[in-house]
């Protein structure tokens, strides 16, 4: 909840009477810049709430996940899982590069069945570097940001830095190696 809400909550009302007298800020999201995929929303309820796939879901392959990712406006797979994630991601996703200078990457990675042991046996089938620089993404995490910090932040990062494909084929090996330089 941002600190200016806090002014309108009443002592002589409850702790959830006054939630609810609020808009959260994940609906507000929601309203303006909503994610929309219903298969990655599958995808997410598979993943994190235990539910049973879908043949669509049990058929969907690295690369097709991450181009149905790459059209939306998440930040992470688990934004799907439900919109207050879906907002903490996104704010997460800021104050990891505002406060540590860190950038995110996100992978759809494949699993080679010859191999049993090792991160050779994963590889890159999409990625990104700095997901959160990719247009779709900076404008939901710089909403966020703007409204629970409640400053105006200025577009400063979109100049210099934006989302880096990884390229496919990459190795998960390559991928740790390159994190430890």
């Amino acid at each position: 909840m941002p600190p200016s809400v806090l002014s309108s909550l009443s002592p002589k009302r409850t702790i959830y009477q006054n939630i609810t007298a609020t808009t959260p800020l994940n609906q507000s999201l929601y309203d303006q810049l909503p994610l929309q995929d219903a298969l990655l929303f599958n995808v997410a309820d598979v993943l994190y709430q235990g539910a049973s796939p879908s043949d669509a879901v049990s058929e969907l392959t690295a690369a097709q996940a991450g181009a149905y990712f790459e059209t939306e406006g998440a930040s992470d797979l688990y934004s799907y899982s439900n919109r207050r994630e879906d907002l903490a991601m996104l704010f997460q996703s800021y104050m990891m590069h505002e406060h540590w200078g860190l950038q995110d990457q996100f992978l759809f990675l494949s699993q080679n069945e010859q191999m049993t042991e090792g991160c050779e046996r994963y590889s890159v089938e999409w990625g990104q570097t700095g997901r959160m620089f990719d247009p779709l993404v900076y404008e939901r995490m710089i909403l966020v940001a703007e409204a629970l910090l409640e400053i105006e932040l200025p577009i400063r990062f979109t100049v210099v830095l934006e989302a880096t494909p990884i390229p496919p084929g990459t190795s998960w090996c390559e991928i740790i190696n390159s994190i430890k330089d």
